[in-house]
């Protein structure tokens, strides 16, 4: 595992880097990703936070894609590929934990119910009088949501906007 020289990040990648192979698992909540590293005993968690436009890649050790350098911020070797997780802005984040953000939603797709829940709980507080295009920007309630999902959604429903959230 390394880190892209380009990349501002300061999180220390030498837990996992002792020469060790390493089993990656991972699981995704919206815009954040938990990556799970197991070599027998050991466990570690690395919790990747997406901005913008960041995606995860793979492509074969001996074939680099041309912006490779400047775009994979954070790289994981195989004997044959590389996974690479793709940022061009470097604007994703990574740092060890095993605990997901407290501050955004359930995932809206993968934990449909409890988003539900956690949306109704919430839905008298006065913050939900604004309007609709700016609530569904709101990670606390609609965690992997962006500008580009923000309008396509109220598009496809035919929804103003400018109209209240809780209308």
């Amino acid at each position: 595992v390394e880190k892209s020289p380009l990349s501002k990040n300061q999180c220390d990648l030498s837990p996992v880097n002792d020469g060790r192979k390493w089993k990656v698992f991972s699981s995704f909540r919206g815009k954040e990703m938990m990556v799970k590293l197991s070599s027998g005993d050991d466990v570690h968690s690395l919790k990747i936070n997406f901005a913008r436009i960041g995606a995860l890649k793979t492509c074969p050790v001996y074939s680099l894609p041309d912006d490779f350098d400047k775009a994979a911020v954070l790289r994981f070797y195989t004997d044959t590929e590389i996974l690479y997780l793709y940022d061009f802005t470097r604007y994703s984040i990574w740092r060890w934990s095993d605990q997901w953000d407290t501050n955004r939603s359930p995932d809206i797709v993968v934990q449909h119910n409890e988003w539900r829940q956690h949306l109704y709980k919430h839905r008298k507080i006065d913050y939900f009088k604004r309007p609709i295009f700016d609530i569904i920007l709101d990670q606390r309630f609609f965690n992997g949501l962006g500008n580009f999902s923000r309008s396509e959604l109220l598009c496809r429903t035919r929804c103003s906007p400018f109209m209240n959230f809780n209308e």
